[in-house]
């Protein structure tokens, strides 16, 4: 299940646009209706239950990413987690995320992404979404860097779902059963007029 960031474009604080990004959960994540989750590293955050190279091999969140415009080069920043990958201890990352899955096809809930050099916070709801924070060590200093006290807004947008990934829904046990019943008929004629 795939959901991707739709800016709205002149919506970026005073240093920076976010431009995309994307978020990819399990399809049973996506069909409980939402997921909350807490990857952080050390004690405040889920407990550890893979191997430094499968780190979470159970998360529902498969990866997710923010793109931002530096307005500089390079233009395009990416705070980027995954907790099914080898990186996320190895670069000791933080991914929290509490979603709701929309029937729509957008999201619920907010976002934090701590990567190695970046890192970004978003919230909002349907086709309101705020990127309220966004830092980089590729700054220095000043705005927008880890050691900012003012947040450094990034812009309003949206999660969208990508249809094509939308899984099929399972189907309803009733009709299975009537599917069944209707085979069980059809077997039983068949019988029947072999054997008359």
């Amino acid at each position: 299940m795939v959901y991707n960031f739709e800016a709205d474009a002149g919506t970026g604080g005073s240093y920076v646009q976010a431009t995309g990004g994307q978020i990819v959960v399990t399809d049973a994540a996506y069909r409980s209706g939402s997921l909350n989750r807490n990857y952080t590293p050390g004690g405040a955050g889920e407990p550890f239950t893979g191997t430094v190279d499968d780190p979470y091999p159970d998360s529902p969140i498969i990866s997710a990413e923010i793109n931002v415009d530096a307005g500089r080069t390079p233009a395009i920043l990416s705070a980027y987690a995954s907790p099914r990958n080898t990186r996320f201890v190895i670069d000791a990352k933080t991914l929290q995320a509490n979603l709701q899955f929309r029937d729509d096809g957008l999201l619920d809930g907010s976002l934090f992404i701590f990567d190695t050099a970046e890192n970004v916070r978003s919230n909002g709801q349907g086709a309101d979404w705020r990127v309220t924070d966004f830092n980089s060590d590729y700054f220095g200093t000043g705005p927008c860097t880890g050691n900012s006290v003012d947040p450094c807004f990034a812009g309003t947008g949206r999660w969208v779902i990508d249809e094509d990934t939308r899984p099929v829904p399972a189907p309803a046990a009733g009709l299975l059963g009537f599917g069944l019943i209707g085979l069980a008929g059809l077997v039983r004629r068949r019988r029947a007029l072999a054997s008359g």
